[in-house]
């Protein structure tokens, strides 16, 4: 079986987030990691993405073996869309099956068209929280998103989501969660590991991983730092990532008092980040929403305590009390007083983290999800 999958975003973009389009070739996104999850079933799979950089379709190998197609979108608005149609129609009947990150994206609309024209089976995922967006494209998704053959959201709160909006349910409908390859994943003494990032032995490390963009709210954990520097001896927060919310971060935690107490790291290569998941005492997500987070899943499997905003996605991974601690997304103080507890316990949160670790063992792996994806494939007939 052809499997395409097809990232719906622009590859330039991706350097917001501290990915460059030149080491695009061995990025291990999730993208990527699909690709190879794939091809290690013996499916032949290969990603999709659109480019501003290139004048004709152009394919590079990615350093795991599936190819890489960049499809160009250059030009006016229209006259974008009809070549984007064009070249995608062209490719798209080279597959059996077609596999969309993100239906909420504009591109799917186009794919959705190709792949109705071209008889291939859809199957489109969601990788994000569904946007405000205007009238006209919403009507636009009440057609394109029954173009599917499967809609496949990360979490059954997307699930009834689509049901309640849209009005799209029964088979048509198939939660296939994220998943993580624990051998990608090499713990490391924490003592090593704090050496190799600069920090004391004696600091408590609250440790995030996220995208620097206003919803994932690391101002609230800066908030909630400011609240708990004189409850918590030797805190220090760990920002771990890029993008265009940085600068404005920053003024916030020197308004707070906690710059000094806060570091931010910028862009670290997924291969790296095993020195800070081992160095850190606790794993924060702050967003507002969230659909199915990987990095939850990776500090749940290195074993640490985690607290996490009580929304979609998290809230199936997370068994509140029992793998991690829930609270409001936007609450500081909440925030505040889920870390203070997981400092206050440890034989508790230690307790927590083994059980995290337990749960994603059990339910989030590569080869957990990949049942579940050949099983949409394979129904695609029906």
């Amino acid at each position: 079986m052809r499997v395409a999958l097809v990232h719906v975003h622009v590859l330039e973009d991706l350097a917001g987030i501290g990915v460059k389009a030149e080491s695009y070739d061995s990025y291990a996104g999730y993208e990527h990691r699909y690709a190879r999850l794939l091809r290690s079933h013996g499916l032949d799979a290969d990603l999709i993405v659109f480019s501003r950089g290139v004048d004709v379709v152009r394919r590079l190998k990615h350093a795991w073996g599936h190819d890489v197609v960049l499809l160009p979108i250059k030009g006016m608005r229209f006259l974008r869309q009809v070549n984007v149609f064009r070249e995608l129609l062209r490719l798209v009947k080279e597959y059996d099956v077609v596999h969309c990150f993100s239906y909420y994206s504009n591109f799917y609309d186009v794919l959705a068209f190709c792949c109705q024209v071209a008889g291939v089976p859809l199957v489109a995922q969601s990788q994000g929280i569904w946007p405000s967006i205007p009238l006209m494209p919403r009507l636009r998704k009440m057609l394109t998103l029954r173009l599917a053959s499967r809609l496949v959201p990360l979490n059954m709160s997307e699930a009834r989501f689509l049901k309640d909006r849209f009005n799209i349910g029964g088979d048509r409908v198939v939660v296939v969660p994220n998943f993580i390859v624990p051998e990608d994943h090499v713990p490391l003494m924490r003592g090593q590991a704090r050496r190799m990032i600069g920090v004391d032995d004696d600091a408590f490390v609250v440790l995030t991983v996220c995208r620097l963009v206003p919803g994932k709210g690391v101002q609230t954990l800066l908030e909630a730092a400011a609240k708990i520097r004189d409850r918590v001896r030797g805190l220090c927060v760990m920002v771990v990532g890029a993008g265009p919310f940085r600068d404005g971060l920053e003024r916030l935690a020197a308004e707070l008092n906690v710059a000094d107490i806060v570091r931010f790291e910028g862009y670290i290569p997924n291969q790296d980040l095993n020195r800070f998941y081992s160095a850190a005492d606790c794993f924060v997500l702050a967003s507002l929403e969230e659909t199915f987070p990987f990095a939850l899943l990776e500090a749940m499997l290195y074993g640490l305590p985690v607290v996490s905003t009580r929304t979609w996605g998290p809230s199936e991974i997370v068994v509140d009390g029992e793998t991690g601690l829930l609270y409001k997304p936007g609450d500081s103080a909440g925030l505040a007083d889920a870390i203070a507890q997981i400092y206050r316990n440890p034989d508790r949160s230690r307790v927590m983290g083994e059980a995290g670790r337990k749960r994603v063992l059990e339910n989030y792996t590569a080869e957990n999800v990949y049942r579940l994806l050949r099983r949409v494939y394979a129904g695609l007939g029906s």
